[in-house]
């Protein structure tokens, strides 16, 4: 197949998925606030020395319109505390984002999906090594079920690329949303 016939395949496809969206509960309000829990795993790219963590994260953010899809700012921080693979010690790992989300649920059916990008700081601080502090972007998908019109809950998997030195990070979560 021609680079134009994917082309075109995926955007009849999102073109199927946006047509089955429905708008968000009228009385929604336009804030948000985002709790959540995972697995940060630092895949290729850095010299790093430590392997896969807990993370913790919360966040929040600002629904900038009412439509089916749905696209909002938002602001977070997320935690985790990696083992050194040298047994050394620890590497404390703060994140902070922002950036853009689209979300949309899909109509006569409590279930929804979004996806989100932007830009992050992220600091690395031990007593035992220097961290690299760094730049970097940030990709995310992921599915929400709707368990009340204010509230969601659903897995999440997001890309991170620092600027700086090439790491790659991927965060697997679950996220509860509470408008």
């Amino acid at each position: 197949m021609s680079e134009r016939s994917h082309s075109v395949g995926l955007a009849s496809a999102m073109l199927a998925c946006a047509s089955a969206c429905t708008a968000p509960h009228p009385d929604a309000p336009r804030e948000w606030i985002e709790f959540g829990a995972g697995i940060a795993d630092p895949t290729r790219g850095a010299a790093v020395d430590y392997g896969d963590a807990l993370m913790v994260s919360l966040g929040g953010g600002y629904d900038l319109n009412d439509d089916p899809i749905v696209a909002s700012w938002e602001l977070g921080a997320n935690w985790s505390k990696h083992e050194l693979d040298s047994g050394a010690g620890d590497v404390h790992l703060w994140r902070v984002q922002t950036g853009l989300r689209a979300r949309a649920r899909i109509e006569g059916t409590p279930l929804g999906v979004h996806a989100r990008a932007g830009l992050e700081w992220r600091d690395e601080s031990s007593d035992v090594v220097i961290g690299v502090d760094q730049w970097g972007t940030y990709a995310a998908a992921g599915l929400d079920w709707w368990y009340t019109p204010f509230a969601s809950l659903g897995p999440e998997l997001l890309w991170f690329h620092g600027q700086e030195n090439g790491l790659d990070e991927v965060r697997f979560a679950i996220l509860a949303r509470i408008f």
